[in-house]
């Protein structure tokens, strides 16, 4: 079962790969790069967020047990989901997911959101 519904999945490698040189090309088309900042918005790339996303569960004694991205809207939206796992949350029949929706624009900087699957 999937952690996103979503039709433009991408890897985290590929996440990393579209502000690099070569940038990415999906199906949908070409995904933008990451924009500059701005006086009142500073955007950051979505690969920077799941690093980040990763160094503060490990931080807090939780491991990622799968994940799933996905990019929309010309790479400018991204969707997350993380499905978890911590010593006081080990369970054969369900899992924690937390899952993230951010924008490059300032519309939603950030959000993000848990449940149980």
């Amino acid at each position: 079962m999937s952690l996103i519904l979503a039709n433009n999945k991408v890897t985290r490698e590929q996440l990393a790969s579209v502000d690099s040189d070569t940038g990415l090309f999906l199906k949908s088309g070409v995904v933008n790069k990451t924009p500059e900042s701005t006086e009142t918005h500073t955007p950051i790339p979505h690969a920077l967020l799941v690093d980040r996303a990763h160094e503060a569960l490990d931080r807090f004694g939780f491991s990622v047990e799968e994940e799933e991205h996905a990019l929309a809207c010309g790479g400018d939206q991204y969707f997350g989901g993380f499905a978890i796992k911590g010593s006081d949350i080990e369970s054969e029949d369900r899992r924690l997911v937390v899952g993230c929706v951010t924008r490059t624009t300032s519309v939603f900087p950030l959000l993000c959101a848990s449940a149980t699957r």
